[in-house]
């Protein structure tokens, strides 16, 4: 909990609410007031780690991570939270301020008023206020009476109507393809893309909906059919053209081409794994807390995290498309060379030393005489004659 934040039930809803639509919170919404704030600290906690620790601000070069840094500013700013940046070093400084006005009855109440007028009830004068306030195309002439007047604004707001129910007509709407598809994960979205029920037209349609209007998840913008199915259909037509008679060649082609479809199978079915439990859903801040822990534990206790271990954590980091995170993915490049640093110092100290220069005893011996012995040493010159 972050102690000099201060924040009521509907703040923390409306924070909350805001992580889900940035796809930053996968939760649900908490069902009481104490779940709720809790869930809205933690989110200000992690959008404030990402912001100033790991540099995701708007200001970035990088447009994806512009744009999380705009997203986390909105974030806060629910919270009545903002930033300064100094021009010199970059310090931010944190400003807890008042919680914004998120109530919008007043402008629903002053909606339904306006829907719920009677214009015989208005004056000439009030009707031209009418026509003011609702921004209607009418022009009002000294020849026009107040029932023409009125005539004017009823078959305006009319027009106004059908053009919104046009509007909302022509809306695409995903679901009328993909049953559910507001609450699918990118993996069910691809699942129904390679079921082989939807047309090409229906999946060109739901990509251009996530582009233009859905999250703009890369795996579901990113998705191609399978080429392998294509060129297998191509070999067939191929073989039917050739007219092949040989049996033997024919039952040797099939068994490659099961082969190849086992193959493709074991391929296909290679998912990157969660480096731990949970790992996908921790913060960046425990993330880095776990594995620090690890990395420093002593050489010889078992439980030290590895070269090969960090390695593939950073490799999942970059890949997976649920992580992906700028910060996590810096530090764990800091993991990984100082522990490639550490492995080659161990490799240096493992080499054998080279020899002292102490030499060693050369005995001479004639038949069963001993004659006399010598020291060898590096510098020692030997002549047999």
């Amino acid at each position: 909990m972050i102690d000099e934040l201060e924040i009521d039930e509907a703040h923390a809803e409306a924070v909350i609410e805001k992580a889900i639509e940035f796809d930053v919170y996968s939760e649900e919404m908490p069902d009481t007031e104490k779940d709720k704030i809790e869930a809205a600290h933690e989110i200000i906690a992690f959008s404030l780690d990402s912001y100033i620790d790991d540099e995701v601000r708007e200001t970035s070069n990088d447009e994806g991570t512009a744009e999380a840094g705009a997203q986390i500013l909105e974030l806060i700013g629910l919270a009545g939270i903002s930033l300064k940046v100094a021009k010199k070093g970059g310090a931010v400084d944190i400003i807890y301020g008042d919680l914004p006005d998120i109530d919008d009855s007043d402008d629903d109440d002053e909606e339904e008023d306006d829907e719920n007028v009677d214009l015989s009830d208005l004056d000439r004068k009030g009707l031209k206020a009418y026509i003011k306030d609702n921004e209607l195309d009418i022009k009002v002439t000294t020849k026009m009476s107040d029932d023409d007047i009125r005539d004017a604004i009823t078959e305006a707001t009319e027009e106004e109507e059908d053009e919104e129910e046009e509007d909302e007509e022509d809306g695409f709407d995903p679901e009328s393809i993909i049953e559910g598809f507001d609450g699918m994960s990118v993996k069910d979205v691809i699942a129904a893309f390679d079921s082989g029920e939807l047309d090409e037209d229906d999946i060109a349609a739901i990509k251009e909906y996530e582009e233009n209007e859905g999250k703009k998840r890369k795996g579901v913008l990113n998705w191609e059919p399978a080429e392998d199915e294509e060129e297998d259909e191509e070999d067939e037509e191929e073989e039917e053209e050739d007219g092949d008679d040989n049996d033997d060649d024919a039952e040797e082609e099939e068994d490659e081409e099961e082969d190849d479809e086992e193959e493709e199978d074991e391929d296909g079915d290679e998912e990157l794994s969660e480096p731990y439990e949970g790992y996908l859903t921790s913060t960046q801040k425990d993330i880095k807390s776990v594995i620090q822990e690890y990395a420093d534990l002593p050489e010889d206790d078992d439980d030290r995290l590895t070269l090969e271990q960090a390695e593939g954590i950073l490799y999942f980091e970059e890949n997976h498309e649920e992580a992906q995170r700028a910060g996590v993915v810096k530090f764990l490049k800091g993991v990984v060379e100082k522990l490639r640093e550490e492995e080659g110092a161990d490799e240096e100290d493992d080499e054998e030393p080279e020899g002292d220069g102490e030499g060693f005893t050369l005995t001479i011996v004639v038949g069963s005489e001993e004659l006399g012995s010598i020291v060898i040493t590096e510098d020692t010159t030997l002549t047999i004659g």
